[in-house]
């Protein structure tokens, strides 16, 4: 049975519905018909009468940072570029780290939206989120309905599969495999397939046969009023999901650097403060902690702070990147040919690329003395 609440945006009140497999309640209502702020995307001429669904199964308790901040992005993306938005969750079965149980769910759901009426100035809007069963849901509606369909694809399938295949084997590279082959089959003229970055948009070019568009993320407020931050440092933050295997090679430089600092003759002063889903599963070394899952993200990045960002490899963009920047704190990235966090270095973006470069930072940016040739560890 589908479920109704409503989602606070700004000053715009969403209609949200959850529907299951094998409910019968019509998709369509628009609850609520407030006429919003329209600023169309560039190249878009959008009717004032214009519609829109969007549609994702990403349940609250799955919600990861980056994934609820892709979901807010396309919330305001809706909410600024139509008059009406009502968002929809398939309630599917399956989790987020074995989505191909979903598609058991999902003809129950490709045919009620096939079957069900809509206004033909009703645009489609997908949240991909990495998720194969999602395009196969873009493709087969692109297809079968004359509405406009835009997959969020976020970040770009070849992309996914090149640096998963390298980090972490076979296994995690038949999703972005399976999103690369169906890709090529959405092919309508008025489709659209948006990206979080031009690197994600360019990468897809060669199985993309509709226009790519990039939709920036969309950061909270609350991180640009902080107050300024002074150096010396007094805290360090890593915010990440260690289970994922972007992270991991990253954190375990971060550690090893942080264990060979503090348990030398000439510790850093500065705390790290670890956030996160999941613990680390080696032993930290001293004047480390994790402290799970943080109450807000102001919390996180509040006083002389600065972030140390764990992203090695990967497609899309180092979120806790875009975090430091937009609640200017200094961030700490590594640097190479893989990195999603390829950026030129500012005042606020410090790179590394060994663990003796990261160490000099962490001594300059916490006011520490550099320690003497004779001092170092052989």
């Amino acid at each position: 049975m589908a479920t109704k609440s409503k989602h606070l945006l700004g000053e715009t009140e969403i209609s949200r519905t959850v529907f299951s497999a094998g409910d019968s309640t019509p998709m369509w209502h628009l609850k609520s018909k407030a006429t919003m702020a329209r600023s169309a995307m560039p190249g878009e001429r959008l009717s004032p009468t214009s519609k829109a669904i969007l549609i994702h199964d990403i349940r609250a308790e799955e919600e990861s940072p980056g994934r609820a901040r892709r979901l807010e992005t396309l919330r305001q993306y809706g909410i600024t570029s139509y008059c009406q938005l009502v968002e929809y969750r398939l309630d599917s079965a399956g989790g987020p780290s074995n989505r191909w149980l979903r598609l058991r769910s999902m003809p129950a759901h490709i045919r009620r939206m096939v079957l069900e009426p809509l206004a033909p100035d009703t645009d489609i809007i997908i949240a991909g989120f990495g998720a194969p069963h999602l395009l196969l849901l873009a493709v087969i509606l692109s297809a079968l309905r004359p509405q406009r369909i835009i997959f969020d694809s976020c970040d770009s399938w070849l992309l996914q599969s090149y640096y998963r295949f390298r980090q972490a084997g076979v296994r995690l590279t038949f999703p972005p495999l399976a999103g690369c082959l169906l890709q090529v089959l959405l092919v309508r003229p008025n489709s659209q397939v948006m990206y979080i970055s031009e690197r994600d948009r360019r990468a897809d070019t060669w199985i993309r046969r509709v226009r790519g568009e990039v939709l920036q993320p969309v950061l909270p407020d609350s991180l640009s009023t902080l107050e300024p931050c002074r150096l010396p440092l007094k805290r360090l933050v890593i915010a990440a999901d260690l289970s994922s295997f972007h992270n991991q090679s990253g954190f375990r430089m971060i550690m090893e650097t942080l264990d060979r600092i503090n348990s030398g003759p000439k510790p850093l002063s500065a705390d790290v403060f670890i956030y996160g889903p999941n613990p680390p599963k080696q032993l930290l070394p001293p004047g480390v902690s994790f402290q799970g899952w943080a109450d807000n993200i102001r919390s996180i990045y509040e006083g002389n702070t600065g972030v140390l960002i764990t992203n090695t490899s990967g497609s899309g963009i180092a979120n806790k990147l875009i975090e430091a920047v937009q609640a200017r704190r200094p961030a700490i990235a590594p640097v190479n040919s893989q990195s999603p966090c390829r950026v030129e270095a500012s005042e606020d973006i410090y790179q590394f690329r060994s663990s003796d470069e990261l160490e000099l930072l962490l001594r300059r940016l916490t006011g520490e003395p550099e320690l003497e040739s004779s001092e170092r560890p052989n």
